[in-house]
């Protein structure tokens, strides 16, 4: 049966991906039953195809895979509408429920003539037996669509073709976005569910497995999965409806990009209300330079409340805080939430190290705040009055203490964290101590360095006092900064416009950093990792407008380009 399945639907599809111009795809929404948990959409089956093909090309993938995006034309059927779009849903039998049904629907110009080159038993009948490959499959007409599936699902089939209300008026909100997109999927209030319950049904078993085997890591590991089933547990009540697409530009690049309706009762919903605009450079104050991961975003004042209860709700969870009293707690929680006060924008930006150094040691935070120099002080404070909370609570989890300072003359402030509780309580083997002790410091001790750079500018550094003087130097000079970098701004230029948080990846800077890694815990082993040909960015956009979140990922054609280059610099080393 399941093959049966998969083959109706492979064969569905490649009797559809031809053509040119597409219908809006919206059209096959109107034909899909509003009890679907989910589907999936192909837009402008022949220029997507076409597209597609040109990338497959454009990787140098391997000629097999190559010849499968041109063979989909071959198969085209007649009495096929080319310029339309094909969908396939996922729905439960509403009679004897059980696992999810996967339905196609195949747009059509003359439904008699596209069914006829299956073979029907019967051509008018309402439900007819076809034969795909040497599989047996059911078809019927509904609209404009011949609608398909395996034949031992003709029940389902029925209640589709029988269905009069649509997933069309509850996603509209989502059909312009969709429109544009190459391809796209949407997950209904339905399948959200059954894909949470599903989630949580696996964390359960999980933690099941991680309690027989108790110790402190143990321990930890299950308040990890906890944190985790709490947010899952709070999925459906602040998502209606879920959207992911694709879209590939004539230029080559690929978006991956997002879109979530919001719940109207949710608080993701209320602080979509006040997400704000989005501010003019979110990253400025870091500086330019090899990097792995920048990124940054607005912090709208009227967040402060909810993300403070989020914070601790999750800090109670997973450091321990459950066992400090009541009233300790609530003053951590406005402590926290005084530190927030002023804060207009962060922005965050792990660069590359050399051998030997900490992963931590280019590692650079800005804040845009009212007065630099009155939130240095405020946090400052909080920061020590914190540390006294989790000493007095005797946490291993959370030591950690602020002093100020001065470095070459300047008023600064100095952050400590002890980590060493990663080390466990029983001695790990030398290479594990030494990958703990790159990534933190020595000891598993933590500083963190922070001044401010100007009158609304405070900028943080990890490890090292002496990037904090040079990032203090670059702003207050005047020098380009990280947003100004050509491949940076180019890649900033493709992302979603009016967007609040922006990040960016490197892959020539992970590559730099994790050669780097290598060299400092094996420095003998016989490892070698190849540079990445391209400077560019992946970019990433996260855009909140009230009862709706847009995301965009972006893979610059110049990456996309380059991976071939790497892929035989790979082989050359494994043929050394």
């Amino acid at each position: 049966m399941l093959r049966q399945r998969l083959m109706c639907a492979a064969l569905a599809f490649c009797v559809c991906v031809s053509g040119s111009v597409a219908a809006v795809a919206a059209d096959v929404s109107r034909v899909i039953p509003d009890n679907a948990l989910g589907f999936a959409v192909i837009n402008r089956v022949g220029e997507t195809q076409g597209k597609i093909a040109k990338l497959a090309d454009s990787l140098q993938l391997p000629e097999k895979i190559k010849a499968a995006t041109t063979r989909m034309n071959v198969a085209a059927l007649k009495g096929l509408d080319k310029d339309g779009s094909i969908a396939v849903a996922a729905i439960v039998d509403s009679e004897t429920p059980g696992a999810p049904v996967a339905v196609w629907f195949v747009p059509t110009t003359d439904y008699q003539a596209a069914i006829q080159q299956l073979q029907p038993e019967d051509a008018n009948a309402k439900i007819a037996k076809v034969t795909m490959g040497n599989n047996a499959c059911v078809v019927g007409k509904k609209g404009a669509y011949a609608v398909l599936t395996a034949a031992g699902d003709a029940s389902v089939l029925e209640q589709v073709l029988d269905s009069t209300d649509s997933v069309a008026a509850s996603t509209k909100r989502l059909r312009r976005w969709a429109a544009r997109k190459d391809a796209y999927a949407v997950a209904t209030p339905g399948g959200i569910k059954m894909a949470q319950q599903a989630i949580l049904a696996g964390l359960a078993m999980g933690k099941a497995k991680i309690a027989e085997q108790g110790g402190e890591q143990a321990e930890m590991t299950l308040r990890g999965i906890e944190l985790y089933e709490e947010l899952f547990k709070a999925v459906d009540g602040e998502v209606a409806y879920c959207a992911i697409g694709v879209q590939i530009n004539e230029d080559g690049d690929v978006h991956i990009l997002g879109r979530s309706l919001l719940a109207p009762d949710g608080t993701l919903a209320k602080l979509s209300k006040t997400a704000g605009e989005a501010p003019a450079d979110s990253l400025a104050g870091l500086p330019q330079g090899p990097f792995v991961f920048a990124g940054g975003g607005p912090y709208p004042a009227s967040w402060a409340k909810e993300l403070t209860g989020f914070y601790v709700n999750m800090m109670k969870m997973y450091m321990g805080m459950g066992a400090i009293p009541e009233d300790q707690a609530k003053k951590f929680a406005e402590l926290t939430e005084e530190s927030m006060k002023g804060l207009r924008s962060m922005g965050l930006m792990m660069g590359t190290v050399e051998p030997g150094e900490s992963l931590y040691s280019n590692m650079i935070a800005t804040i845009d705040t009212d007065d630099a120099q009155k939130y240095m002080a405020t946090y400052g404070r909080v920061v020590g009055e914190m540390g006294e909370i989790f000493k007095k609570a005797d946490n291993p989890l959370m030591t950690f203490e602020a002093e100020d300072i001065e470095i070459d003359g300047i008023k600064a402030l100095k952050m400590s964290m002890d980590m060493s509780f990663m080390f466990g309580e029983q001695e790990m083997p030398p290479e594990a101590k030494k990958m703990i002790e790159t990534m933190i410091g020595a000891g598993g001790k933590l500083d963190m360095y922070a001044a401010a750079a100007d009158d609304n500018t405070v900028i943080i550094t990890y490890v090292s006092k002496e990037r904090l003087i040079q990032t203090l130097k670059a702003v207050r000079e005047g020098r380009p900064q990280f947003s100004e970098e050509p491949n940076v701004a180019k890649t900033a230029g493709m992302l979603l416009p009016g967007a609040q948080w922006t990040g960016f990846w490197s892959p020539e800077g992970t590559l730099k950093l994790a050669a780097a890694v290598v060299a400092t815990v094996a420095p003998d082993a016989p490892i070698d990792i190849p540079e990445f040909p391209s400077p560019a960015p992946i970019g990433f956009a996260v855009k909140m407008s009230p009862g709706v979140v847009d995301t965009d990922m972006v893979i610059p054609a110049d990456i996309l380009n380059a991976i071939p280059e790497f892929v035989k610099a790979i082989k050359a080393m494994d043929k050394n």
